[in-house]
This record gives C-alpha cells, structure tokens and sequence, in this order.
C-alpha cells in the first residue's frame, strides 16, 4: 500500500504572497505548501500557511483586552500629584482573527490576490477544491520585553518586568507580562493611555519557523573568512550577522543540475539555521566567545574554513516580530481609559 500523501510545510525562500485584509492593516504573508502539486494531482486540498505579522495583545474570554495598569498615587493641595508607583499586567498572542483566514481562504478560491512569484505560481493554481490554511509552523520561540525611553525622558524608566522567554510554539498561545513600575514608570504608563499612545514597552519575539525544499536538493558551500569575522558585538547571532553583511562568511547554492540560485534565495538560506549550524561548527569559538580572540583583537590572517552541506527537506529560519499596541489604542480612544487604568489614590501628603 502505497504511503499516504501529507503536506510537507511552507516552500522555502523568501517569496510569499502578501494580502492585505479588511480586517487587519498590517499584511499577512502567505506562503504555498512545497507538496501543493501532488496534492493537488492526488485530489488531495492544497494547503498554505499565514504568517502572523506581529504580536498582539490578547483577549480574555469576555472579549476585552487582557492589560490592566494601577498606578498608586499621592495628592497634595490641587493640581499636585505624586506617583507612588504601579503594577502592569498583559498577556500577547500570535493569533490572528477568524475574519483574517476566512478572507484569505475565500480570496485564495476566487484568485483575487497578488500575482504570486514565479517560483510560487504552480503551487498556488494548481488546486481544483477549498485549500486549507494554517498558521505559518514554529519550532522555537524567545521572548524579549525591556521599558522604552521616551524622548522627553533623560534617564532609562526605572522597573522590572517578570515574563517567560521561552514563548508560546502554537499561535493562538498567550505569553504573559507584569510590569512593577517605579515612580517615573508609572507616570509614563498612565501619561501614555490618557494620550491615547502606545504603552512605553518595546516587546519582540523571535520566531524559529518551519519550511520545506520539497521536491528540491540544494548544495551549500560555506567559506569563513576568520580574520574579517566580527567579534565586536556581545551577542553570537548578532556576530553572525555582522560576518555576513561584511563578507567574512559566503554561501554558494547550487541546484541539482550545478546552476547557482537566484540572489534572494541565496541569501535567504545564508540566513537559515542549517547554515549557522555549519558555521558555528567551522568558527563557533570565535563567534561564541571573545576571549578566543587572540591577544590584540587579530584574528589568523588568511585562515579561511571551508564547508559543504545538502539541503533537502525542513529547513527553519529564524524571524523577529514586534508587538502592536493599536488595539489598545483604539479601545482607549473608542471607551476611555477606565477599562484599562486605575489609579489609586493612597492618601495626601
């Protein structure tokens, strides 16, 4: 009996179909599963995937936002007032609204999208039924939250704020903050919704997401540079990065047939954890750890290591989202501040 015929995810590369929807005006990419043309040849529904674009604020199960800000405060002869200090608490989420994948859907039947690339095309017109959709797949996610510095601020908000790293891998799963807020925070806080503004939050996750080859099988040949790699920066991802922008680290990728791929492609997969892994192999001391830096900041002049690796198959990327606020903007401007702030009043001084 012959294996059943599944999808295999997202095709890889960085061409996506973009769709701006009635119901969100941030644009959501939607990518083409890599098997669509099998599936469609075995009457099977083709499937894509959405990539949410942001992280946004949840939803508690009466349909109000999940944030509530209390500021506790002290009052002396009118208009005088004292900020104490205060409590933040919210949760986000990846998920989109019903409304956003019954558009895409509807609009993926109908052919009324963008013209998709032309790598992309045969996956998108290949099917005769309703395709399925799914959220864009996520193997690993970090969280990041830090208090931002308005520009009439001198000083760095004074706080803390207590959250999981290891955010959610399902999009419709919650992460969850709360903000202890010094006296100078909580003003800002409160300064911030009563002008209808965003929160002083800068808040951004980054995401693992899966995809696939299919039916394709790439050679990569990677060559690092080690005197030109950057060691100036404290975070080994952020080295990575600045190695490839400067040229200390090269990707070559070829297809089957020995042709080398398309500029895009080719630095989309320079940026993919297949080929960080080869390189970290190759150089991870000197990425990793300054103190592998010889005396001086010199690195061995002309040493150049050199690798080679198939691609077929997953293959993942990693990609950051930062965190919208609009919603809560709107309620606030729409219903006032009350369901979303509270100020306390400790007493007079």
């Amino acid at each position: 009996m012959p294996p059943t015929l599944t999808p295999a995810g997202p095709l890889f590369g960085p061409d996506a179909v973009v769709f701006d929807t009635a119901t969100m005006q941030l644009g959501v990419r939607v990518y083409p599963d890599a098997r669509n043309g099998d599936l469609a040849a075995a009457a099977l529904p083709t499937r894509f995937y959405v990539e949410p674009p942001a992280l946004f604020l949840a939803r508690r199960d009466t349909g109000e936002l999940d944030f509530a800000m209390s500021a506790l405060v002290k009052r002396g002869p009118a208009p005088e007032i004292e900020y104490v200090g205060g409590t933040c608490t919210f949760a986000t989420t990846s998920a989109l609204p019903d409304a956003v994948f019954a558009e895409v859907g509807d609009r993926l039947v109908g052919g009324d999208h963008p013209e998709p690339p032309a790598r992309l095309a045969p996956l998108f017109r290949c099917g005769r039924i309703a395709p399925e959709l799914q959220p864009i797949p996520i193997s690993r996610s970090t969280i990041s939250c830090v208090l931002a510095q308005p520009p009439a601020v001198a000083a760095p908000l004074p706080g803390s704020i207590q959250f999981q790293r290891e955010g959610s891998l399902e999009s419709a799963g919650r992460n969850t903050f709360l903000v202890t807020c010094g006296p100078a925070t909580a003003a800002e806080f409160v300064d911030s919704l009563r002008r209808r503004a965003a929160p002083p939050l800068l808040l951004a996750e980054l995401r693992t997401e899966q995809f696939d080859t299919g039916a394709a099988t790439l050679v990569a040949r990677v060559s690092v540079a080690v005197d030109r790699l950057c060691t100036d920066d404290a975070d080994p991802e952020d080295r990575y990065r600045a190695s490839l922008a400067r040229g200390a680290i090269e990707v070559v990728v070829t297809d089957h047939t020995g042709k080398q791929v398309e500029q895009g492609l080719r630095a989309w997969i320079s940026r993919s954890e297949p080929i960080k892994q080869a390189v970290f192999a190759l150089a991870g001391p000197r990425l990793r750890d300054t103190a592998a830096v010889e005396p001086g900041g010199r690195q061995p002049a002309g040493l150049v290591l050199r690798d080679s690796l198939e691609l077929h198959g997953a293959i993942a990327l990693e990609h950051t989202v930062t965190a919208q606020f609009g919603d809560l903007v709107a309620a606030v401007t729409e219903y006032g501040t009350d369901k979303y702030l509270t100020v306390l009043d400790i007493g007079g001084y």
